[in-house]
C-alpha cells in the first residue's frame, strides 16, 4: 500500500510539472505584465523617500527596457527587487542595507545602460 501511495503522488508531481510548463509562456506573459504594472503603481503611490531612492526611480524611467528581450526584462527585474529592499529597509532604518541594495540596483542600471548605447552615467 505504502508504495502505491508513493507512486501515485510522483505520477501526480509529474503530471503536474508537465501542465505548469506547456501553461509556462502565458505564465511569463502575466508575470512580466504583472511586475511592470506593481512598478507603476509602486513608484506612484510611494511615500517620501531618500533623494538616493528618487533619483534611482527618476533614472529608471528615463531608462529604455525593450521588455520583448528576456535580458532585459531579467536587468528590469532584478532592478525592480533591489529597489523595493531598499525602500522596505528605508522603513527600517537601515541605512546601510538601503545602501547596499541602492549600489546594486545602480551597478544593474549602469552595465544596462552601456550595453544598450544609452550612457552610462547616473
Amino acid at each position: 500500500m505504502h508504495n502505491v501511495t508513493k507512486w501515485a503522488f510522483g505520477s501526480l508531481l509529474v503530471c503536474s510539472g508537465v501542465w505548469a510548463t506547456s501553461q509556462s509562456t502565458p505564465l511569463t506573459q502575466w508575470v512580466q505584465d504583472q511586475d511592470s504594472a506593481q512598478f507603476t503603481t509602486e513608484v506612484a503611490a510611494s511615500p517620501q523617500y531618500s533623494n538616493a531612492i528618487e533619483s534611482l526611480e527618476v533614472a529608471i524611467e528615463d531608462t529604455r527596457f525593450n521588455t520583448q528581450n528576456r535580458v532585459h526584462s531579467l536587468r528590469l527585474k532584478r532592478i525592480i527587487y533591489y529597489l523595493s529592499e531598499a525602500r522596505e529597509f528605508e522603513q527600517r532604518n537601515w541605512q546601510f542595507n538601503r545602501d547596499d541594495s541602492l549600489e546594486r540596483a545602480n551597478a544593474i542600471l549602469r552595465h544596462h545602460r552601456m550595453k544598450t548605447g544609452q550612457g552610462h552615467a547616473l
